[in-house]
């Protein structure tokens, strides 16, 4: 990587922690300051629209996405693209890829093995919302596959917990916001 801009792909929950000044938000909002500076290029996955908030509002526009991101201080990140999904219904910021179904499954099953890869209408609606927010989860880490990245930024255990897995999937540099500022990647 010498000379390269590091890529990150950035999970929402680093966004929030911000906004929501959380403990150790402080290291996410020096990444967003790297990435204004150009020191690395920062993304986030289309999927973020999609998940289910707390308090149940519908699919985010990405207006709002994108103004979430800046008043976080994340200036312009790049939007990644996530595979085809019926039900997840954002159709500009969607890919048609064998390798990239195939891919969805590998990750869901190491993230959410207990969890339906899809939702039904015999479902209740409480589980239909732990699906569509396991299917965030799981386009944020495939972009971040998908797109050849080179660190996937989170707050969420999960993919911590689970990191070598990942690993062994095609998912690079799965950290936190502390994980990846302590490395001295990049001087910030």
């Amino acid at each position: 990587m010498t000379g390269a801009v590091p890529k990150l792909t950035v999970d929402r929950n680093v966004i929030l922690s911000v906004l929501n000044r959380e403990t150790g938000h402080e290291f996410a909002s020096r990444i967003f300051v790297a990435h204004t500076n150009r020191s690395v290029a920062v993304a986030v996955s289309a999927a973020n629209r999609v998940e289910n908030s707390k308090s149940g509002a519908p699919i985010q526009p990405l207006d709002a996405l994108l103004e979430d991101c800046h008043a976080a201080g994340l200036i312009e990140p790049e939007i990644l693209d996530y595979p085809l999904d019926w039900e997840m219904g954002l159709w500009e910021h969607s890919i048609i890829s064998q390798e990239g179904y195939d891919l969805e499954l590998a990750i869901h099953q190491v993230l959410f093995p207990h969890i339906p890869t899809c939702r039904a209408d015999d479902q209740s609606l409480s589980h239909k919302r732990k699906v569509t927010n396991a299917k965030s989860d799981v386009f944020a880490v495939w972009g971040h596959m998908f797109f050849k990245r080179d660190y996937f930024v989170t707050k969420d255990g999960r993919f911590l917990d689970r990191r070598e897995r990942l690993e062994g999937l095609g998912a690079k540099g799965i950290c936190t916001p502390q994980q990846f500022i302590e490395a001295g990647i990049v001087c910030i």
